[in-house]
């Protein structure tokens, strides 16, 4: 039916139906918001109805601004609450995405900024890792980094700990590993 009441200035915004084929009361009730439909395209409407196997279907329209505005402002108050646990949804959800990207590393960034303090700095694995206890103790967030050096090259004497106090400063944590290849 959905097909059938296509109109540019007129929306099917609910339909129900029931079928009772033993006793003859079927039907199937479509409510419209918009401008309302002429009778002549709710009959043509219904002399479509044995193309979709509704023959002896009754076909009830129900439009906006007709007396039936209970069933409209019924809808459209389930409609606003609808509308509004999903807003609130979308609230949190949005709070969540903010949160989560608020929580990521720039790594990119901290990847070049660290090759100007390393030059024979080959590549970075940098993440925020769960740290768990086998002891049953809460487990703890981390950042981790893994440095790898161009082939035969090592860090020198102190430049570990300059880099760990760097990084510690630059990711805004105190919990911190890094190790190197």
């Amino acid at each position: 039916m959905n097909t059938v009441f296509q109109f540019p200035k007129t929306k099917v915004i609910e339909h129900t139906g029931i079928y009772r084929p033993d006793n003859g009361e079927s039907y199937v009730e479509i409510y419209l918001i918009g401008e309302p439909i002429s009778d002549e395209m709710i009959e043509n409407a219904r002399l479509q109805m044995p193309q979709y196997n509704l023959r002896d279907v009754r076909l009830v329209v129900r439009q906006s601004g007709e007396t039936d505005n209970l069933n409209f402002s019924t809808l459209q108050t389930g409609y606003q609450e609808l509308l509004s646990e999903k807003n609130i949804r979308i609230r949190e959800l949005e709070t969540k995405l903010s949160a989560f990207a608020t929580d990521t590393l720039a790594v990119r960034d901290i990847t070049v900024e660290m090759r100007t303090l390393v030059p024979d700095l080959h590549d970075v694995t940098l993440s925020k890792a769960v740290r768990y206890n086998t002891d049953k103790t809460p487990a703890d967030t981390l950042v981790l980094c893994v440095m790898h050096l161009n082939k035969g090259k090592k860090l020198a004497a102190g430049e570990r700990e300059r880099i760990e106090q760097w990084l510690r400063v630059r990711t805004k944590t105190d919990s911190l590993k890094l190790y190197t290849e």
